[in-house]
């Protein structure tokens, strides 16, 4: 479920993350989609980044194949307001 924050968390400005699904063979021609704090934010293909921003401080980001059943493991991160935050992913997170 989509994770509320409280006004306090909220960023001056927003922080810019970029997530990499790293190219592999494996399930290279589906699209894989992408959830920051409990709400989609768009697909990623292999071997390519999708940009996205964060109004909130602690985030929390995972992935689902194309049935929608999420991967094993979560990334989380304290974002910094006008910051940048980088994401590698190859079906866990490196």
């Amino acid at each position: 479920l989509p994770l509320v924050a409280e006004e306090s968390e909220v960023l001056e400005q927003p922080c810019t993350v970029s997530l990499t699904r790293l190219g592999s063979m494996v399930g290279m021609a589906v699209s894989q989609q992408v959830y920051l704090n409990g709400v989609k934010v768009g697909n990623v293909k292999n071997g390519a980044t999708l940009t996205f921003s964060t109004n909130v401080r602690e985030n929390t980001v995972f992935v689902t194949d194309q049935y929608g059943l999420a991967f094993p493991g979560k990334f989380t991160f304290t974002a910094e307001s006008g910051g940048t935050q980088e994401i590698k992913f190859k079906r866990k997170f490196l």
